[in-house]
């Protein structure tokens, strides 16, 4: 009986140069050698970061200045500190995002994970673990994002808040803005998905023990409609990326806004205006709120619907920013990028 060794990551963490110079059996053994490798070791998770490392990425990001990626009224892309951020929440590759199947989904099925496995041989530049998480979420699986932690920290260096408020606190990008910004040492964030929070907490507990910087945080394990602070008038800024609806199904749990109102008019007033209404009693006056939100097929309108709510209840224009997101390398030059708004409002 032929016996399979086991495959070393060595064997499959290859660029195209080394594919590139193979015929196409010798890619198809290649991409099943990698096959081989994932299921024997598991899903590459974004490993976890020692303290030590942990202070030396955040020093380095402290050290930058990422006001200069707001070009005009783009958010450049820059993928500085994601990594940090996405090692406390491995359980977002099974979250699902529309009807799509997860990364997580693709990875488990034989078929579906070598096609994408063949994609990123014949698209990707390289393979390895981040090369393969990459494959998971463009082919087949629609993973979630994490808000870019250096869009964040140049959003709050262009509006220089000390306090800050974010609505729907998530995988730690907006956490980890303020955190290395020049002007925030007070971030409050809620957050009802209970594994999301619990690694929210983790990461600012171990931000602390950086001792890098003195910072305040309080993050709370609800819902935004549903927080309230007796401080009134207490923070500069709101600003988040709200869920799109029901697009992210981020968890099950009944503190989730998708399950509280699965009808969109309900949504729309439950959750969003009642959020809203939250942010004006801890605004400051002259604050500014700020979210990150784009029309969905679901919901065509969703980017006015929204504006309208907070147009409704005092807000008034100030800006509109374009977020850039994640490169799409096939594409013609003017479709390069694909852009998401940011609407700055005024309290």
């Amino acid at each position: 009986m032929k016996t399979t060794l086991p495959v070393a990551y060595e064997e499959v963490k290859k660029n195209k140069a080394y594919w590139g110079a193979l015929d196409e059996q010798g890619r198809e053994e290649y991409a099943r050698k990698v096959f081989e490798y994932y299921r024997a070791n598991g899903y590459p998770d974004f490993e976890k970061f020692e303290v030590g490392d942990i202070r030396k990425e955040v020093s380095k990001l402290l050290s930058k200045d990422f006001s200069d990626i707001i070009v005009g009224d783009v958010i450049r892309q820059t993928m500085h500190g994601l990594a940090l951020c996405w090692s406390y929440f491995p359980h977002a590759k099974a979250i699902q995002n529309g009807n799509s199947p997860t990364p997580l989904d693709i990875f488990n099925d034989d078929e579906l994970f070598m096609t994408a496995i063949r994609k990123r041989i014949k698209y990707g530049d390289n393979i390895s673990d981040a090369g393969i998480r990459k494959a998971l979420r463009k082919y087949g699986g629609v993973a979630v994002s994490n808000f870019r932690p250096s869009a964040a920290c140049a959003i709050y260096n262009r509006y220089k808040p000390k306090t800050v408020y974010d609505m729907s606190a998530g995988f730690g990008g907006r956490l980890l803005g303020a955190y290395i910004s020049n002007d925030v040492n007070r971030y409050i964030g809620v957050e009802p998905s209970g594994d999301t929070w619990r690694g929210l907490m983790a990461f600012f507990l171990d931000l602390l023990r950086t001792g890098l910087k003195d910072f305040d945080a309080h993050l709370y394990p609800t819902g935004s409609e549903d927080f309230r602070l007796k401080s009134t008038a207490s923070v500069d800024m709101c600003f988040t990326s709200p869920p799109y609806f029901n697009t992210e199904k981020y968890s099950y749990e009944p503190t989730q806004s998708w399950i509280k109102f699965p009808e969109y008019g309900s949504w729309l007033n439950g959750y969003w205006k009642e959020t809203l209404i939250g942010c004006k009693s801890l605004l400051r006056p002259s604050g500014i709120l700020a979210f990150n939100v784009a029309n969905i097929k679901s919901v065509p309108t969703l980017e006015r619907d929204m504006v309208g709510v907070a147009t409704d209840l005092g807000f008034s224009h100030a800006e509109k920013l374009q977020l850039q997101l994640s490169g799409r390398p096939h594409k013609t030059p003017d479709k390069l990028f694909k852009y998401e708004p940011i609407y700055v409002m005024k309290h």
